[in-house]
């Protein structure tokens, strides 16, 4: 199958930006790309002197003048970087080639970026036929006259104009080439003013024989690039960061010269003295060259990451395998994940042929493609501004506002699509920078400090507008410093909810009655669940003061404790718990919940279920005195949020709480009401049933198979019970990626017809064996294809049980109680496996089992090929299950062992979620092999697993670890 490929790589810009994108591994300078982020964060100035070659070989190296659109990106990311950031950008464009001058001498110096990009974009376009010099000359660039008070006044060097930045603002150099030193003879001589006394070129020859003095001039002590790189302040002189991006363009040019002005190294061994300060990268095409300049003025790049969605439209249905005689549109997305606390992005486009169409696509759903240029508000409140390229093959800059209310937040897509299928093998391209930050608060400034008692301070990141963190996104490498009233106090990492709680003792005689909290934050958010993380902008000042009271006579009311799991599309319920305290004389007393918070996400109502636990007891609203606990006693409830009627296709904060009063029991006049906040991270849920959900539910969380299936028999198609389809083939579990062999070559997991085979099912209510291929699936068999089965896969006597795409049924110990609907199991040597446990290929035989449906069973075994390519691809980066998790907290096959591998056997997954635990190099998480270190979730109560069984309204689905999102989930 051909390939639209999209690869891309996360880029960390200097001041809270990350980019996606395709490119080549940088130069090592983190520490000058870091002194860089800095000063700017101090200076909230940034200066950018561009310094272009206009040489006659741009002729033949760019004959479309497409630089200009590589020009036009870089300014349009710093476009971005200036209007959602307070950063002030400022630049000025000098031309070199024989002589230097400025681009736009009629311009002020150092004018501000313009914001409009049509402004932008004829900035760039002034270059397009400015490729008339003779000459590529690197030392006049920089300083074109060894006595500047003789030069005329239009010629001026780089370092010259870097001396007239404006005071106190980031210097960078961004240095564009396409050809190496030359200066060249053309029928008429001409004078060099860099040497004393001035050299004159009258032949070729003289050209070349200057070479060495320009090495020198640049490279000598004290020469032209120590001048670049004079101590380590850019925000004065000529001291500047540089960024040199050369175009090779099929040529071969020796870039040694000017790679040694940014790296160092010269051609002849050092050059300078002083460190160098810069990087320099080679582009290979315009593309290239394109997202080489956003990452000169926004920083150096930190991928790889690799990963590709591969599928087609075929008669109104989206798949991924096809007849390549057949194919109707391909289709290729790059995901990545928008958080609160953005205020906006910038995303370059580049196709790999102009019949390729590139869409943006929403959380919500909404496609818009950016054929459409010019100013547009989405549906969900973003405001983009689309441009198109001058590029041969296609390309797009979008601009995008993000509104305080993140109705944006969740899964984007840039989409590529085609019908051509010669063009489905050429490389898509993509790059993307995220602009804001995260402040900090405290939560539950309700809940007093009690002196001489130990206690909790709860902090939860939010937006500049104090909206919530919608995902965990901000969670991992977010770092925050705190001190109370002044002193310094050990943080924890931040919860997956985006809080962390400090534990604090008051002293019993502190004089006071507040605390005054403040800290300094460094967010970090991730826009894939594999790329690096990306630093945000820092934010310090105060949080919030917690008032301090003495120990009272009656019970206290701890604040809630973090719940430590996310609630998604497999996580349906969470827990935390509340600590009452009496343990202090005289302390007892009763507790009852008054009220409930309304569960709200974005000031909007949100369908989920709040709940309180007393052990096995639901504590009900109004009930006086529901708890009463003695003096020198303690107790612990539990609050419980749910969601199991809940849809929503974005992350979302659910803010919600409970309202409880304390009663002394000696004094009923002491008494005090608690308010306690609570907060919930949820990810997309979609729940089966809704006609516009059945077909995608079908390829990502294959949770409504009856329903499919019953679909299919009312519209006539014929249940034959005593036969089942399947198909087997071999197979290389590569990295992560279910790869189908032929010819003893990987190639695409495809489904062809010959592939497809039935064979007899086993008598009704009898265990027995069937064969299917090589594979032995051994159950209880049902004429009823809608009755409760249950099976398990044998090879070699090691039992496996079967990743079934069945419903669970709840309340039964001992059995996978499931209508065996479809299953697949991998083995690799004849053993069932989940992965390679040393992460080198593996080879083995995919068995898939359908229930027979011959008319439609292509279309229902190409939907496990699809799910079982993405789900092992997904599964490596999630955590093995050790059975001893599962026992007693959900359905389980007695004897299934974690070698192989099904959705059974992962601690209360739903048979229909066929998962793998297979790792890669993009995590450091125990395999299935090595589970002693994996990270284990507690399992709740024993009480409340009893509770749980007793409900019979609603049948508990949740399982007990956290699993990966829906489909969307991409290794990107």
């Amino acid at each position: 199958m051909h390939k639209l490929a999209v690869t891309t790589g996360l880029l960390v810009a200097f001041i809270g930006g990350s980019a996606l994108s395709l490119t080549q591994p940088q130069s090592a300078h983190a520490e000058a790309d870091q002194s860089m982020s800095v000063c700017i964060q101090d200076t909230k100035s940034l200066s950018v002197l561009f310094l272009v070659d206009t040489s006659l070989s741009l002729k033949k190296t760019d004959a479309r003048n497409e630089r200009v659109a590589a020009i036009q990106s870089a300014l349009s990311a710093l476009g971005a970087l200036q209007s959602a950031s307070n950063v002030k950008v400022q630049t000025e464009f000098l031309e070199f080639g024989t002589t230097t001058r400025r681009a736009f001498p009629a311009d002020p110096e150092w004018g501000p970026l313009s914001g409009d990009p049509a402004v932008q974009t004829s900035l760039a376009a002034a270059f397009a036929d400015r490729n008339k010099s003779e000459d590529t000359d690197y030392v006049s660039a920089l300083e074109p006259w060894v006595d500047r008070t003789a030069k005329p006044p239009d010629e001026v060097g780089a370092i010259e104009m870097l001396e007239r930045a404006p005071a106190n603002s980031c210097r960078l150099l961004v240095w564009f080439t396409d050809g190496q030193f030359s200066l060249d003879y053309f029928n008429a001589p001409k004078s060099i003013h860099w040497t004393d006394p001035p050299t004159e070129i009258r032949s070729d020859a003289d050209g070349r024989a200057l070479e060495p003095a320009a090495l020198a001039r640049i490279c000598e002590p004290n020469g032209l690039a120590d001048q670049l790189r004079a101590g380590t302040d850019i925000t004065g002189g000529a001291r500047a960061q540089i960024a040199i991006v050369a175009l090779d363009n099929g040529g071969t040019p020796n870039f040694d010269l000017i790679n040694s002005i940014a790296s160092g190294q010269g051609p002849a061994g050092s050059c300078g003295t002083n460190p160098a300060r810069g990087s320099f990268v080679s582009a290979r095409n315009i593309g290239d060259l394109a997202l080489q300049l956003r990452e000169a003025v926004l920083g150096p790049s930190h991928g790889p990451t690799d990963g590709v969605t591969s599928c087609v439209v075929q008669s109104g249905q989206r798949t991924c395998s096809f007849d390549p005689n057949d194919v109707t549109v391909q289709e290729y997305d790059y995901p990545f994940d928008l958080s609160t606390g953005l205020t906006g992005f910038n995303l370059l486009t580049l196709s790999a042929d102009r019949s390729v169409e590139t869409l943006l696509v929403a959380p919500d759903g909404q496609q818009y493609a950016l054929g459409e240029t010019g100013d547009v508000t989405l549906n969900n409140g973003v405001l983009i501004h689309v441009r198109r390229l001058d590029i041969a093959d296609g390309g797009y800059l979008l601009d995008a506002k993000l509104p305080s209310t993140p109705t944006w937040a969740g899964k984007w897509r840039v989409r590529y699509r085609t019908a051509d299928k010669d063009a489905a093998s050429r490389l898509n391209k993509a790059s993307i920078y995220v602009f804001g930050g995260l402040e900090a608060r405290l939560a539950n400034t309700d809940v007093p400090l009690r002196k001489g008692r130990d206690g909790k301070i709860t902090v939860e990141l939010v937006s500049a507008a104090g909206e919530p963190a919608t995902n965990t996104a901000f969670a991992a490498g977010s770092v925050i410093d705190l001190q109370v009233n002044g002193q310094p106090v050990a943080t924890p990492t931040v919860n997956a909810d985006g809080t962390l709680v400090i534990p604090y003792t008051v002293p019993a005689g502190f004089d006071g009655d507040n605390l005054v909290v403040t800290g300094s934050l460094r967010p970090a958010v991730k826009l894939a669940p594999t790329a690096p993380t990306v630093q945000l902008a820092p934010w310090s000042g105060e949080l919030g003061r917690l008032t301090v009271k003495d120990i009272p006579k009656y019970p206290l009311i701890e604040a809630p404790e973090p719940f430590g799991l996310v609630i998604n599309q497999d996580q349906r319920v969470i827990t935390t718990r509340m600590h009452l305290d009496a343990m202090a004389p005289e302390s007892g007393g009763c507790v009852a919940l008054t009220s409930m918070k309304p569960p709200e996400a974005g000031g909007e109502p949100i369908d989920v279920e709040v709940r309180v636990f007393d052990g096995d007891q639901e504590i009900t609203v109004g009930t006086e005195c529901a708890i009463r606990l003695p003096s020198g006693t303690e107790r612990y409830l539990t609050v419980e949020i749910s969601a199991p009627k809940l849809t929503v296709d974005r992350s979302v904060r659910v803010s919600t709480g409970v309202v409880l009063n304390s009663t002394s029991e000696l004094d009923a006049s002491q008494t005090e009401t608690f308010s306690l906040d609570l907060g919930a991270a949820i990810d997309p849920i979609y729940i089966p049933g809704t006609s516009d959900t059945v077909w995608f539910l079908m390829l990502l969380a294959i949770l409504v198979p009856i329903l499919l299936l019953y679909a299919v028999n009312i519209i006539g198609a014929r249940l034959d019970v005593g036969r089942m389809t399947f198909a087997e083939f071999p197979v290389r579990l590569v990295g992560g990626q279910v790869r189908r062999v032929v010819n003893g070559q990987p190639a695409a997991l495809a489904l062809k017809d010959d592939d497809i085979r039935l064979t007899p099912v086993a008598e009704e209510g009898r265990h027995r064996s069937v064969n299917v291929g090589t594979t032995t699936l051994r159950g209880k068999w049902s004429k009823n294809p809608f009755a409760d089965v249950y099976g398990q896969a044998e090879a070699q006597g090691t039992p496996l049980v079967v990743a079934n795409r069945g419903t669970d049924k709840g309340g039964h110990e001992g059995r996978l109680d499931a209508s065996l609907s479809g299953a697949w199991v991998f083995r690799a040597n004849d053993v069932p496996r989940r992965a390679s446990d040393d992460l080198q290929p593996l080879d083995g035989t995919l068995t898939l089992v359908i229930p027979p449906f011959p008319a439609a069973a292509k279309e229902q075994l190409l939907g496990q090929v699809e799910e079982i390519s993405d789900r092992v691809d997904r599964a490596a980066r999630t955590h093995a299950v050790d059975e001893a998790q599962v026992v007693d907290e959900a359905p389980h096959v007695q004897g299934a062992t974690t070698g192989g591998h099904t959705g059974a056997d992962d601690a209360r997954v739903l048979p229909g979620r066929v998962t793998s635990t297979a790792t890669s190099e993009w995590d450091d998480v125990p395999s299935s092999a090595d589970e002693t270190n994996a990270a284990r979730p507690s399992a709740p109560p024993k009480a409340d697993r009893k509770r749980d069984r007793k409900r019979k309204d609603t049948p508990d689905i949740t399982p007990g670890v956290p699993t990966s999102q829906p489909d969307d989930d991409l290794p990107f």
